[in-house]
């Protein structure tokens, strides 16, 4: 549940529905109509920016988006809105395209509009989900939103005094149960499930000593001989009618030692056991591929990032929203919008976006390469990138 200030004007609307808030001019009530649907979705965040820059990111109105995903929020403004998010804000003020910023966590939420002050915007009034026309929205983290309805659970009411013109005397007349009558067991309805046809074919059970890749080649699957154990050694008895078997030499090409079963297990176990304890080294998009920040953190490699002092997403075409990560913040060798980095067909790909010092990669082995500006380059894990003033980040398999 969240708490809204009315707007007094009509001049803005606010939309709360599961896990996404939108506020949008009242101009706009067919869009946010049409996107009603969409906010209940899980990629709410990429539908919404879709239509809304339908016609160009400069035909966009002012808005305000928040997306309450997996373990983090999505905030995205545009126009005369501010979001705050615990003790950051995030305004739409003063940018050509939108602000952006995601947050871990659950915490609380407050967008308000500019140039409507609390006073002439009335009372506080809850909203569960549904639109209103409103000012400001508070709406809080998970942590109240869950201690919510402790504190909202009612007093127990106080016995009421007897009322002076009842006879004292008379007994209490008895208070009805509290439990009405038990409901009736929900009847059940048991459908016979169909068995098979008795003149199915079936399939005949073949059991055997040794898996497949260590039986003895020489008969069909059709003509699979019988295995007799009774002697110590595994003795392969062959199957009534073969007369024709290979000439194998002086083997009789009927026994097989034990020994040599197990001697094939062990060196096909031991090659597995090998192959299982080799770290995965291909870049493929299950072997978690992650940047390794400049302060020791890791960034998960998920979808497309964009690296920067303060990046800034423009028109967005696909249906993945790129998610912003800064770096330098305040340095100006570093550009706004330096780097995309990316997984395409399981290996990471940086992109050199135009920035004003370039980009430099060091690989495993190899000297320092200048990327090409707007030329996607794929780089193989513990790859180390130079941003230039001192910040580096590396390619790494977690």
């Amino acid at each position: 549940m969240a708490d809204y200030r009315r707007d007094p004007s009509g001049g803005w609307l606010a939309a709360l529905r599961a896990d996404a808030l939108l506020v949008l001019p009242a101009g706009r009530a067919d869009d946010l109509v049409g996107l009603w649907p969409a906010l209940g979705a899980a990629d709410a965040a990429a539908v919404v920016l879709d239509r809304l820059t339908a016609g160009g990111v400069t035909s966009a109105p002012g808005f305000a988006l928040v997306v309450r995903e997996r373990g983090s929020v999505r905030v995205v403004a545009r126009g005369p809105l501010t979001v705050e998010i615990g003790a950051d804000t995030v305004s739409g003020a003063g940018v050509s395209t939108w602000s952006e910023r995601a947050f871990d966590g659950a915490p609380d939420v407050r967008v308000t509009v500019a140039g409507v002050s609390a006073d002439a915007a009335g009372p506080v009034l809850p909203i569960v989900e549904g639109v209103v026309a409103a000012s400001a929205v508070d709406w809080p983290g998970a942590d109240a939103r869950v201690a919510a309805p402790e504190a909202a659970s009612p007093e127990p009411a106080a016995s009421e005094p007897a009322s002076p013109e009842s006879d004292a005397s008379e007994p209490p007349s008895p208070e009805p149960a509290a439990s009405g009558p038990a409901a009736p067991p929900p009847t059940v309805r048991i459908e016979p499930v169909p068995t098979a046809s008795h003149g199915a074919a079936e399939v005949p059970d073949e059991r055997t000593m040794v898996p497949d890749e260590d039986t003895v080649v020489g008969f069909s699957r059709t003509e699979r001989p019988r295995i007799d154990v009774s002697s110590g050694d595994t003795t392969i008895v062959p199957p009534p009618g073969l007369t024709d078997t290979p000439a194998l030499g002086d083997h009789d090409g009927l026994t097989v030692a034990a020994a040599d079963i197990r001697q094939l297990r062990e060196a096909r176990d031991a090659e597995r056991a090998a192959a299982a304890a080799t770290p995965p080294r291909s870049g493929r998009a299950d072997d978690r591929l992650a940047l390794r920040m400049p302060d020791g953190s890791f960034e998960p490699i998920t979808g497309e990032l964009l690296l920067g002092r303060a990046p800034a997403i423009g028109r967005v075409t696909g249906s993945r929203v790129p998610r912003p990560v800064v770096v330098g913040a305040g340095d100006p060798d570093i550009s706004r919008t330096h780097l995309r980095v990316a997984v395409e067909g399981g290996t990471a790909v940086v992109t050199d976006l135009e920035s004003r010092n370039g980009t430099h990669v060091v690989a495993p082995g190899q000297p320092p390469m200048r990327l090409r500006p707007s030329e996607p380059t794929p780089v193989l894990p513990e790859t180390v990138i130079d941003l230039g003033g001192g910040w580096s980040i590396q390619v790494v398999v977690r």
